[in-house]
C-alpha cells in the first residue's frame, strides 16, 4: 500500500519537521517507510512509537544509539519493541533501580547481582523491597532486609506482602507501632510477645482485649 499522497507540499513540510506527526502519518499504514524514517527519529519517543508498529520485532540501530543510555527508554524499547531483553543495554539500567526492577520483573530475571549492590549502595528501602516482592520472591535477600529493617511500615509490608510469616528481625521495629504489632502477633505468632504486652496493657487497652484473646488458649492471661 502506497502512502495516501497529501494536498499541498506545505502540510507535507509540516509533517516532516514535527517527528510525532510523521509517526502517526506513517503509522495509519502499519509499515516501514525508510525515507521518513530520518523525520521521525529526531525525537526518540516518537521513533520508538513508529517502530513499536512498523517494524514489530525488529531492531533499528540508529534508534538504539539515542536510546542506550536513557534507562526509560531502555526499558519501553525492550518491552514494547523488542519484546524481549536488550542485553548490552542492561548495566545502563542500573542509573534508574526503579525502571531496572521493573525490566527485571517482566522479563522474568530471577537475580541480579549489580541490581542488588545498586540499590544498596543508595540505601534505597523502597527499591529493596520491591526487589524482593517481584524479582526474588521465593529467595530472601539478607543484606536487603537490613535497609528497612528498622522500619516498622516496610517491615508490616514485608511480612504480609513477602515473606507471609514471622521475621523476627524486624520485631524491634514493630513495637513502634503498637497496631502493626498487634496484627503480626495475632496473625503469625505461636507464642507470647512480652515486650508487646507491656507496651498494649499501659496504654492500648483495645489492642489488649484483641491481643489475649489470640492467646488465651495458650496462656491464663
Amino acid at each position: 500500500m502506497s502512502l495516501k499522497p497529501l494536498k499541498t507540499k506545505k502540510r507535507l513540510d509540516i509533517i516532516k519537521s514535527d517527528p510525532w506527526s510523521a509517526a502517526k502519518y506513517i503509522m495509519q499504514y502499519r509499515k516501514r517507510v525508510p525515507e521518513w524514517e530520518k523525520y521521525i527519529i529526531k525525537d526518540p519517543k516518537a521513533a520508538m512509537y513508529y517502530a513499536k508498529y512498523s517494524l514489530p520485532h525488529k531492531r533499528w540501530p540508529e534508534l538504539e544509539k539515542l536510546i542506550i543510555k536513557e534507562p526509560e527508554l531502555i526499558y519501553d524499547y525492550a518491552k514494547n519493541n523488542l519484546l524481549h531483553r536488550w542485553l548490552e543495554a542492561e548495566p545502563n539500567l542500573l542509573k534508574d533501580v526503579m525502571t531496572a526492577i521493573g525490566y527485571a520483573s517482566d522479563f522474568g530475571i530471577i537475580k541480579w547481582p549489580n541490581l542488588e549492590k545498586e540499590i544498596i549502595k543508595r540505601k534505597d528501602k523502597q527499591a529493596a523491597l520491591l526487589y524482593m516482592k517481584f524479582v526474588t520472591p521465593r529467595e530472601r535477600v539478607p543484606e536487603l532486609e537490613q535497609l528497612f529493617k528498622d522500619d516498622p511500615g516496610y517491615v508490616y509490608s514485608y511480612v504480609y506482602d513477602i515473606i507471609g510469616g514471622p521475621w523476627p528481625e524486624g520485631e524491634e521495629a514493630l513495637l513502634q507501632e503498637p497496631e502493626m504489632a498487634t496484627k503480626y502477633a495475632i496473625d503469625f505468632l505461636n507464642e507470647r510477645w512480652p515486650e508487646l504486652e507491656q507496651i498494649l496493657k499501659s496504654d492500648h487497652p483495645d489492642l489488649w482485649k484483641k491481643y489475649k484473646n489470640k492467646f488465651k488458649s495458650i496462656y491464663k492471661m
